[in-house]
């Protein structure tokens, strides 16, 4: 697989998508492209290194897709949203997420480089995973049982949607799922989705904070 950065021909951009194409199901060469946010691109394929630094923002759908098909889960989006804390979704076709994660670590932890994963299929849960040497995040969504699983936790989405993970990157603590409660989780526009479900919900990263203090 040929990565080719291209943020330097990027420098007016707020914010960055690296689009990932390929002509075939086997994955060759594989072209990253660096274009204006619109929020309604979606990429194809699977990226399989992303850094985030800044404002970096990944979809991923199977190469598969086609107009006669349903997938519940079609994307999974990354953003950092300060030094201690970045967060990760599982989105719908229309772009809406389904489930949001904020993962809180020590100052720093999530700059580095990060490995992605994900499986999206028809009518069968959809997952997705970050690794990176420090931490491991993972999201998943079963539209049959109406279940998300954050990290190895399962929760009912009827019940929560929106969740706090605890120690992220601390190989000394163990991690703590916190469910955050239901929220109208909109989709991404000028804003990423998670950054728009605190700016809307003041009280949400008054509670993340006080949670992360707290433990």
């Amino acid at each position: 697989m040929v990565i080719i950065p291209v943020l330097d021909s990027c420098p007016k951009l707020r914010f960055l998508r690296f689009v990932v194409s390929f002509t075939s199901k086997n994955i060759g060469a594989v072209v990253i492209k660096c274009v204006p946010q619109s929020w309604a691109a979606v990429a194809e394929g699977v990226v399989k290194r992303i850094l985030l630094i800044g404002v970096i923002i990944a979809f991923i759908v199977p190469s598969t897709v086609g107009s006669e098909e349903t997938f519940t889960v079609s994307g999974v989006g990354a953003y950092p949203i300060s030094g201690n804390l970045t967060s990760m979704w599982l989105a719908a076709p229309d772009k809406r997420p389904l489930v949001i994660a904020y993962f809180h670590g020590p100052d720093g932890w999530h700059n580095t480089q990060w490995k992605i994963a994900s499986k999206f299929e028809k009518g069968k849960p959809g997952w997705a995973e970050l690794r990176s040497d420090k931490a491991t995040l993972r999201l998943a969504v079963n539209a049959e049982t109406g279940e998300a699983e954050v990290q190895t936790d399962t929760f009912k989405l009827s019940e929560n949607n929106t969740f706090l993970v605890l120690h992220t990157g601390e190989s000394s603590s163990t991690q703590k799922v916190i469910p955050l409660g239901v929220f109208d989780l909109l989709a991404s526009k000028d804003k990423p989705a998670p950054v728009m479900l605190i700016r809307a919900n003041p009280a949400l990263m008054e509670r993340i904070s006080k949670e992360a203090a707290a433990h």
